[in-house]
């Protein structure tokens, strides 16, 4: 299941290409041998926060049959006001209430804005967080995945799509760096 705002709903992505990140890894879900296939669901909403997905997540993934695994990835609340420390207790208080119901949590960082760097010390503070210190289950750095080269703190213009959004090649990205070990993954 996915958790997450509008790139997860497939902003941007082509319509009907299934080419969104969450299309792309359950594509390669597939692959899996028959019996260890995982479907994988979007529960994405244009706008959402993580902060927001608290509540939602009861109804939009606790309260579906047959969940076992789910991917967070919403990256508004800074936008919102938020501080990094209050995202890194929403996730603290997500994977808690996941880990009850025997739901494993993978987290990925934070990709840059292009057009808004006022939260950029809280954003490397969160990122930091995640890669070392979170609760979640495994995380992807899909920052490194979407940032430049050049200027780390904006989109690679390669899978730059509005400023927010990756394009359908940015989502590919995204789906090759989740690691395979996410579809076969158990609770510990």
């Amino acid at each position: 299941m996915g958790l997450g705002s509008s790139t997860f709903q497939g902003s941007n992505a082509i319509p009907n290409g299934h080419d969104r990140v969450l299309e792309l890894m359950a594509a390669r879900g597939t692959s899996l041998p028959l019996g260890s296939q995982r479907p994988v669901v979007s529960a994405g909403i244009g706008g959402d926060t993580l902060h927001a997905g608290l509540t939602r997540a009861q109804r939009d993934v606790f309260s579906q049959s047959g969940v076992t695994g789910m991917v967070v990835y919403d990256i508004n609340d800074l936008a919102q006001g938020r501080t990094a420390g209050q995202v890194e207790a929403d996730y603290a208080t997500l994977v808690r209430q996941a880990h009850q119901r025997h739901i494993i949590v993978f987290c990925s960082t934070w990709a840059p804005e292009s057009t808004d760097f006022t939260h950029e010390t809280e954003r490397h503070a969160l990122n930091q967080w995640l890669l070392t210190s979170s609760p979640c289950d495994g995380v992807v750095d899909w920052d490194a995945v979407l940032r430049s080269p050049l200027y780390p703190d904006t989109y690679n213009p390669l899978y730059f799509s509005d400023s927010i959004h990756p394009n359908a090649l940015g989502h590919a990205a995204m789906a090759a760096a989740v690691p395979d070990s996410w579809f076969t993954q158990t609770l510990r």
